[in-house]
């Protein structure tokens, strides 16, 4: 018995004597468990115990509330004119619209982000692009120079992104890779760390590129001749040039997920 969801099947036994006369009737139940950590992203996310954030939409056209469904229940800080739009969606009726120019989501501090240079994780939302340039889908805030400790984004159009990870006392590195034009309809992004010399981007749930395979340090950076830490996650922006908040995401954006686990660890499917 297989599945990607529970399933309880009901068996029936009987017991017979010389005769052949049924002596005894039994039932008994065998519940079927899905492997863990396989996620089928072509439908709404469930809850799970490795959820640290999980952002959906599915609400009425114009709303500008946000509620993180994880039993985090994480503070969303809502930047420009960021709302939720069912001119477009993934799922459900609506999907969270960023104008390019002043829209961000912002999830304060907190230990929760940090994964450390060895911690498992996985970021990835549905994405669908208004327009393309230099866009963050994610990234995250240092405290010291006024950058980002690394950022998730399409690299200056819609058929490169680029991963970029801080490296120890040096400069960042960044990680481009060339993909299928990402203009037109809805895409699944992820970025997945398995463990410390691990990293793929996937989208659609293709593996984009060479593994990575560098120790990266995902909470610190060394920007501005300094050591810093991390501290805030943005949606759809990142921090630029002595904290400046830029390169703005233009597009819908639906069932953003944090996640302290590799969800996938090869190509996996989407619809």
């Amino acid at each position: 018995l297989s599945g990607d969801e529970s399933s309880t099947y009901t068996f029936y036994a009987k017991a017979q004597d010389d005769e052949n006369q049924f002596s005894a009737v039994r039932s008994f139940n065998i519940i079927s468990i899905p492997p863990p950590n396989v996620d089928d992203p072509s439908e709404v996310y469930t809850l799970d115990s490795n959820t640290l954030f999980l952002l959906s939409s599915n609400t009425s056209n114009g709303s500008t509330t946000f509620a993180d469904s994880s039993s985090a229940s994480n503070t969303i800080n809502v930047h420009g004119t960021t709302q939720h739009s069912t001119a477009h969606y993934k799922f459900g009726s609506s999907s969270i619209l960023f104008d390019g120019n002043s829209d961000w989501l912002q999830l304060p501090d907190n230990a929760r982000w940090d994964h450390g240079t060895t911690g498992a994780f996985t970021y990835e939302a549905w994405v669908k692009f208004i327009s393309t340039g230099h866009m963050n889908i994610f990234s995250r805030k240092n405290d010291g120079a006024g950058e980002s400790t690394w950022y998730f984004r399409t690299n200056g159009n819609a058929t490169t992104i680029n991963l970029v990870l801080s490296n120890s006392g040096s400069a960042q590195t960044h990680y481009t890779r060339t993909i299928t034009d990402l203009s037109t309809t809805w895409h699944h992004w992820a970025m997945v760390r398995e463990s410390e010399n691990v990293i793929k981007q996937y989208i659609d749930g293709v593996q984009q590129g060479a593994t990575i395979t560098t120790s990266h340090n995902v909470d610190s950076d060394y920007e501005g001749g300094s050591a810093n830490n991390a501290t805030d996650i943005l949606i759809g922006a990142r921090v630029y040039d002595s904290d400046a908040v830029s390169q703005y995401f233009n597009g819908y954006m639906d069932e953003i997920r944090i996640s302290n686990v590799a969800r996938w660890t090869s190509n996996f499917s989407v619809t």
